[in-house]
């Protein structure tokens, strides 16, 4: 069955992204065997997987997705002002958009729990509660006192507890039945009360095409078109935080909605999605030109998170000899990631012949070249 586009209900689908004969990068940082195919809407310009995997996608998250579920330390954002939790980034964000003491408060998809306990204690007069597909995820959040249950994703979701705020955070995107699982959302938002999503959007032109379980790629034209047919008043939608990069964020309310622009975006938003492609897929090969003298050669990688996943997935960095990632954040020391061990900055101290690549993102590479100057002579950065 061709899925129907929750921006504008076209089913007219073109090529935008194939990667065929190799593997492709899921969320959680996982290798899948399945390529990387991504196709755009002919009505609107939308961005989304070509193949809907259906049940199979829905038991993937049930049982064996990583990100935020298997109780492993939140991912940290380095800012001017210090390390921050992506959980406090995000309710930092969200905070001036937050009703006043509601009576009720449900996050869907609540993982492990980071963002569920700061809202309980952002409401501590408020009943919060979370649910979430994976069930090492919900026994998770529970063992830390927190109310949280199993529910599948759409179209498979039952009934919701209703709310006066409801939260969910990088969840939509993952959904095969986006609209379905809106029109969920807006029941279980009582009259009066709102709620606040995000997913990633394209106008800060992130690598969001290149995960592999997104299923959809958002504007915010798109993410609010979305909203609008599901019975959503959009209230706004924000794009741009200085920390939480590559996100925006959907605030709105079950109210009838009679703004003017309440049409679907055309097909030109699209080209947000081509622009993002053709980027990264220079940028991918210009990697490829600064590894050409490191493929034979044992090497350390600096940075063993997402850009380090991105860029093996992605570039011959997958095929270098890399004997150790090196990380600054101590809760990944003593772990593999992809078959390779991360530890500390001691490493390249004791290993003065052995070559550092740099595999963070852009915006941390000038501290980065500051804080590894002892070793200046040896770095080569992805970009």
């Amino acid at each position: 069955m061709t899925p129907r586009c929750p921006a504008c209900d076209a089913t007219d689908w073109r090529p935008l992204l194939d990667l065929p004969g190799r593997p492709s990068l899921a969320t959680d940082l996982r290798t899948l065997a399945r390529p990387l195919s991504k196709v755009v809407c002919g009505g609107c310009g939308m961005a989304a997987n070509a193949e809907h995997r259906g049940d199979v996608a829905i038991a993937d998250y049930e049982n064996d997705y990583g990100l935020n579920t298997t109780g492993a330390e939140e991912h940290v954002y380095f800012t001017a002002d210090g390390p921050i939790s992506r959980s406090q980034a995000i309710i930092d964000w969200m905070r001036p958009h937050l009703t006043a003491s509601p009576g009720a408060v449900l996050e869907v998809g609540c993982g492990q729990g980071n963002l569920l306990a700061r809202l309980r204690d952002a409401f501590p007069g408020s009943r919060v509660s979370g649910c979430e597909a994976s069930r090492e995820a919900v026994a998770l959040a529970r063992s830390r006192g927190l109310d949280a249950m199993q529910r599948a994703v759409a179209p498979h979701l039952p009934s919701l507890p209703e709310a006066d705020l409801v939260i969910s955070f990088g969840v939509l995107e993952h959904v095969e039945d986006a609209a379905f699982f809106l029109r969920a959302l807006r029941r279980a938002c009582r009259p009066g009360g709102r709620a606040i999503i995000s997913v990633p959007v394209q106008e800060d032109g992130g690598y969001d095409l290149f995960f592999e379980d997104h299923v959809w790629h958002f504007t915010a034209p798109h993410l609010a078109a979305a909203a609008r047919r599901a019975g959503w008043r959009v209230l706004t939608v924000e794009t741009g935080h200085p920390v939480v990069q590559g996100f925006g964020l959907l605030v709105c309310d079950p109210g009838a909605d009679d703004d003017a622009s309440s049409a679907p975006p055309t097909a030109d938003t699209g080209g947000l999605n081509a622009r993002n492609r053709d980027t990264w897929m220079a940028r991918f090969e210009e990697t490829n030109g600064r590894l050409a003298n490191l493929r034979d050669r044992p090497l350390a990688v600096f940075g063993a998170g997402e850009m380090f996943a991105l860029l093996h997935t992605y570039t011959d960095l997958g095929r270098c000899r890399i004997e150790r990632l090196i990380d600054d954040d101590a809760a990944r020391h003593g772990r593999r990631l992809r078959g390779v061990a991360v530890t500390g900055r001691d490493w390249l101290a004791a290993h003065p012949e052995v070559p550092v690549f740099v595999a963070v993102n852009p915006r941390y590479h000038r501290a980065i070249a500051d804080g590894l100057s002892p070793f200046r002579g040896r770095l080569t950065f992805w970009c």
